[in-house]
């Protein structure tokens, strides 16, 4: 460990690294404001077919949960009926 100045080397790593993550965020948040006010632009005909393609999407993802839950249960019952044979014979 070095000592520059009583401060050790990590300490002025880490600072450093602090530093530099504050002024990247200050330079790339510009994009983000150009990007809300695209959507700021989008008309309500626009913003209502997102949102029923977002709905869509609900549903579909609601019935491949179901679906999963559904194979979860035959694959246990299976597992179950492979296991009282095994321990008959």
């Amino acid at each position: 460990m070095t000592f520059i100045s009583g401060i050790p080397s990590w300490l002025v790593m880490v600072l450093g690294f602090m530093f530099m993550g504050n002024v990247m965020r200050l330079v790339f948040s510009r994009g983000r404001f150009r990007a809300r006010g695209r959507w700021d632009q989008l008309g309500r005909e626009e913003v209502d077919r997102l949102e029923a393609a977002i709905n869509q999407r609900d549903v579909v993802i609601e019935d491949l949960q179901q679906r999963m839950s559904e194979l979860e249960s035959r694959l246990d019952f299976t597992e179950r009926m492979i296991s009282s044979r095994s321990e008959v014979s």
